[in-house]
């Protein structure tokens, strides 16, 4: 803090001498530094300090170079604001995205880790029935079954989009309605059709694929319920209006 002061001054071309020779201890408790349990503390940081490990040693320039990397030092406004929309792509480091973005692009690139299992580990328990003691547990499933209690009754006829392993397709038939849940991952439709409830059952299909859903019939289903669907997709946004 005391160099980042220091450079906000005016002096980051003409360094004082008793920082010019420092090394600094210099700990990554930043974006997704907690990623292991973002759910249970979704500002992505590590609170505490037993958790933080080694530091990593650095000098001067280099400790310039992190603060710029991390936009606590900014040298151009304009080009800074610049960043702040989607990302085009995968390899997309320059924009920020939003946080399924940003995370996915992590798992994939540094991690080299699966988003899919990683949203698994974080979200249930080891048998896929149960969800982690976490804070999507306390919000979204309080609500939701509450909500499906309210909203559905015996015979609605319920399409899940993006099912998953079925959690809440099987939620949903606890209310006597009748579920089909649909996913384009196989894992994930082998474990819901395992974990099936006796009014629910799954396909696997291509959601993201045009056409993927033309063989459900217009106007069987009464409701369509989408949960968690559009989570590390990279979709470029285009000005043409679709067909």
């Amino acid at each position: 803090l005391d160099i980042l002061q220091y450079i906000s001054t005016g002096a980051r071309n003409s360094p004082n001498k008793k920082y010019i020779n420092k090394i600094i201890n210099v700990w990554n408790i930043t974006f997704f530094s907690n990623y292991d349990g973002l759910l249970s503390d979704p500002t992505r940081y590590k609170r505490d300090v037993n958790d933080w490990g080694e530091p990593e040693q650095v000098g001067y320039e280099e400790l310039i170079l992190l603060f710029k990397d991390n936009f606590f030092l900014i040298e151009n406004e304009k080009e800074y604001l610049s960043r702040f929309s989607q990302k085009t792509s995968l390899l997309d480091t320059f924009h920020f995205g939003n946080f399924h973005e940003q995370l996915g692009q992590y798992l994939t690139l540094l991690k080299r880790a699966s988003p899919n299992q990683w949203w698994l580990n974080q979200k249930f328990k080891n048998n896929y029935k149960e969800l982690q003691n976490n804070l999507y547990k306390a919000i979204q499933e309080k609500f939701l079954a509450d909500y499906f209690r309210k909203k559905f009754s015996i015979d609605d006829m319920i399409l899940d989009i993006g099912c998953g392993v079925g959690f809440y397709s099987n939620k949903i038939a606890e209310t006597g309605a009748k579920v089909l849940g649909v996913d384009p991952n196989d894992n994930f439709i082998t474990i819901a059709k395992a974990n099936a409830s006796k009014n629910a059952s799954y396909q696997k299909k291509e959601i993201g694929s045009r056409g993927a859903l033309d063989s459900i019939k217009s106007n069987s289903f009464d409701y369509i319920f989408m949960s968690d669907v559009l989570l590390f997709y990279f979709v470029p946004i285009s000005s043409e209006q679709p067909d």
